[in-house]
């Protein structure tokens, strides 16, 4: 139990911190339901009974709506995401300092040297990646979390057209729940990877723990610049003039999420960053002589 814990300890924490923070919006999000929807029921029941002329035309507005005063899973979702707003930008780090962490070490220790005379660079490198991209799924699984502790709270795939209108995510009003969470899971199965990618990259040519986090921080900052503001906005708007690409592009939000364009656009821009990054990850692994080199600088 004790050898389980120490090899695992990172991702016990991780989630007991994770679990800790779902389990608090949760209860905070419900306080505001209980309340919204006894608002809304006591409105119902007001109306029902009303004698003011003045208010008759809003209560037969109400009563026609037939408003169901349970939200349903989009609703729901979105509200107690958003109340995790702090840990959307910290999925990054979750993702890459573990990564960073375990590939730092193994070049400025010169782990690499003694690896390499047990198995072969190939094999070095297969196993690096695979750490890595195991690492990765961390992501998903987070997501994952969220969104089957919503459906359970929700009563399933639950809608309630008088709670989704209020949202102005395109995909809510165009597709079905079960198409909306297969796409979030693989989104986030995408970023991952392509996170991880960064850390491996970054991590290559610097060993040293804290900058390498730093830089992989500020390397997706840039590739997020590049991607939203050079391709997005002055490419595909300004000189092609389609708008929304910035969204299809975005490798922070994973919830951006937008039919306007087809379903194309939802995957293939996304895939598209991750095969280009996992190519450069790829590429800049290829060279054994300059990486045993780089670690033998690391005195």
């Amino acid at each position: 139990m004790k050898n389980f814990f120490n090899k695992n300890k990172y991702f016990i924490l991780v989630f007991i911190v994770i679990i800790g923070m779902i389990i608090y919006s949760f209860i905070d999000y419900d306080k505001f339901v209980k309340n919204y929807t006894n608002a809304i029921e006591n409105t119902i029941s007001e109306c029902k009974i009303n004698t003011i002329p003045e208010r008759q035309e809003y209560c037969d507005n109400i009563l026609k709506e037939n408003i169901n005063p349970k939200p349903g899973f989009y609703y729901n979702y979105f509200e107690i995401y958003s109340r995790l707003n702090l840990l959307e930008y910290g999925l990054f780090f979750i993702v890459t300092i573990p990564i960073v962490y375990f590939v730092t070490k193994t070049f400025k220790n010169r782990h690499i040297i003694y690896e390499l005379t047990r198995e072969t660079y190939k094999k070095f490198k297969t196993n690096l990646f695979k750490k890595a991209y195991l690492y990765s799924l961390i992501l998903p699984l987070i997501i994952l979390i969220i969104l089957v502790a919503t459906i359970i709270y929700s009563g399933g795939l639950t809608l309630n057209p008088y709670y989704d209108q209020e949202m102005n995510d395109i995909v809510v009003k165009a597709t079905n729940p079960y198409f909306y969470v297969t796409t979030i899971v693989l989104r986030a199965l995408i970023l991952g990877i392509i996170y991880a990618n960064i850390a491996l990259i970054v991590s290559r040519k610097n060993h040293n723990f804290y900058i390498a986090v730093i830089l992989s921080y500020l390397a997706s900052v840039g590739t997020e610049i590049i991607l939203e503001g050079v391709i997005g906005r002055l490419i595909f708007y300004e000189i092609f003039k389609i708008d929304s690409m910035m969204i299809y592009i975005n490798i922070v939000n994973i919830l951006s999420l937008n039919l306007e364009k087809g379903y194309l656009c939802i995957y293939l821009p996304l895939i598209l960053i991750l095969v280009v990054s996992t190519f450069i990850a790829k590429l800049v692994y290829k060279n054994k002589e300059k990486l045993i080199i780089d670690c033998d600088k690391n005195n």
